[in-house]
């Protein structure tokens, strides 16, 4: 197993303690777990990051990153990306 593989689990691992933690929310009507994303995680740094860009393709992209879906998706295909490079990859 290299880095990327490893990653790429915790990145799953990370992402299903996440929806692990909105289903439970969401059985017991709480707020604080339902719709959570990068941008909650992170605060206002990524809000600064994206406004210096100057291409509006890439604002965009970054905006349903890490603004519209939720963290869980974001992990997992994260995941995904980091498995699939360690699957290529020999470090």
């Amino acid at each position: 197993m290299n880095k990327f593989t490893g990653i790429g689990l915790i990145a799953w691992a990370g992402a299903l303690v996440l929806l692990l933690f909105q289903g439970v929310s969401l059985f017991m009507n709480q707020e604080g777990w339902q719709n959570l994303t990068m941008s909650d995680l992170t605060g206002n740094a990524v809000d600064a990051v994206i406004t210096k860009i100057p291409v509006e393709a890439v604002i965009t992209g970054l905006n349903f990153l890490l603004i519209e879906i939720a963290a869980y998706q974001f992990l997992f295909g994260f995941g995904l990306l980091c498995l699939i490079i360690g699957a290529f990859s020999k470090m």
